[in-house]
């Protein structure tokens, strides 16, 4: 749960630094969401939480939602295609044909 409060504030940071005005977090972790649009749960993660809350509104809009893991195939892929020692971050702004191909399923 704290590696998706973590995931969630760089993408914040980075759609920020990007000027984007209109974004939406979708997770698969009930709970993150929970936590993220209402901050009321007292955690160990808090401080992280109301750092997610100030970034996000910094941004115009902000949309937290839950999206289960079935229906989201290309974050389902990316999470098992990454290795957990992996630390550097890769931006992908052309989706790649297996990508495509995920979307198009989560289409349908």
């Amino acid at each position: 749960m704290v590696t998706e409060l973590w995931m969630i504030l760089h993408g914040l940071e980075i759609a920020q630094r990007r000027g984007y005005t209109k974004v939406i977090v979708a997770s698969n972790c009930i709970m993150v969401v929970d936590m993220t649009k209402k901050c009321s749960r007292i955690t160990h993660s808090m401080a992280l939480v109301r750092k997610i809350k100030e970034v996000s509104g910094q941004v115009s809009t902000v949309k937290f939602q839950f999206v289960n893991r079935e229906r989201n195939k290309v974050a389902d892929w990316l999470t098992k295609s990454c290795h957990s020692n992996d630390i550097n971050l890769v931006y992908v702004d052309v989706p790649t044909p297996h990508v495509r191909r995920l979307l198009l399923k989560d289409i349908l």
